[in-house]
């Protein structure tokens, strides 16, 4: 009886398999992510660094000179003068006769730099041999010649912006007193002048001018009662103010007379203050 009972329970236990299998269930639940709190570790790192580097560094500097051939270079700024457009002659001579009888002639020896100066020798002469009448109205054909005759040197040296001249000169005159006595009278002078300043064209800036000269007259028959003396000063300053020219000027001139006609000293001095609206002269004795 067991028996048939156990094979009855095999057999049925088949089917009670299959029927759970056909049976399907689903369960669905939304997912709900959880994070823990984070907690610090107890236990401290060990941060001993077991290596060690000890890199060889050379640190030596050796100085070398270095050189280029495009470095700059102080170089002057381009200018135009006068001078580079004009072909200067070292040697200028004139000579010249005329009729009535007269003679002239001129020579001029130069040099000259644009960049250091010049300098230069010169002569003049000048003659007059014409016959003339005296003062009865007769004809003298005798006795009547006039003559100038004068050598001298002139050197200039440039000056940054400005002009250092000097200038020596020696005159000699020959006269005759055709008209009374025909006497011949000769008498010269010595003069002499040195000046620094500007040529007063580029107003832009402040230009100044000092000249100081000066000589002696000599008489011919070397009569030192008759000899003079004299002596001159002149300075200047001048500027644009703006869209106005001023300019003042100051000049000094002595005649000494020797001995006999010292009576005619005389010393004027001139005060010029000009401008492009007027111009004041104050004239001193």
């Amino acid at each position: 009886m067991k028996r048939l009972l156990y094979i009855f329970l095999i057999l049925c236990l088949p089917v009670a398999v299959s029927a759970q299998v056909a049976k399907q269930v689903e369960v669905t639940k939304d997912y709900t992510p959880s994070v823990s709190t984070a907690q610090k570790m107890s236990i401290l790192p060990d941060m001993t660094d077991t290596v060690t580097m000890r890199p060889d560094i050379d640190y030596t500097i050796t100085p070398r000179s270095y050189e280029t051939s495009l470095m700059t270079r102080n170089f002057k700024p381009a200018t135009i003068t006068y001078w580079d457009y004009n072909n200067t002659r070292p040697l200028y001579v004139s000579a010249a006769m005329g009729a009535p009888l007269q003679s002239e002639a001129d020579v001029y020896l130069s040099t000259f730099n644009k960049d250091k100066g010049y300098a230069m020798a010169y002569a003049n002469h000048w003659g007059d041999y014409r016959n003339r009448h005296n003062l009865l109205g007769e004809l003298v054909k005798s006795k009547t010649a006039e003559m100038s005759n004068r050598i001298g040197g002139r050197a200039g040296l440039i000056w940054g912006r400005r002009l250092l001249e000097v200038d020596i000169y020696g005159d000699h005159q020959l006269r005759h007193r055709y008209p009374t006595t025909g006497a011949k009278v000769q008498f010269g002078s010595m003069q002499g002048k040195i000046r620094l300043g500007d040529d007063f064209t580029d107003l832009s800036r402040w230009n100044f001018n000092v000249e100081v000269g000066g000589g002696f007259f000599l008489d011919g028959k070397n009569v030192s009662a008759a000899n003079q003396s004299n002596l001159n000063a002149k300075a200047a300053v001048g500027k644009m103010l703006g869209q106005h020219l001023f300019k003042l000027h100051v000049e000094y001139l002595g005649a000494f007379g020797a001995k006999s006609i010292d009576v005619y000293n005389n010393n004027p001095l001139w005060l010029v203050c000009a401008t492009d609206l007027a111009v004041n002269v104050l004239n001193l004795c």
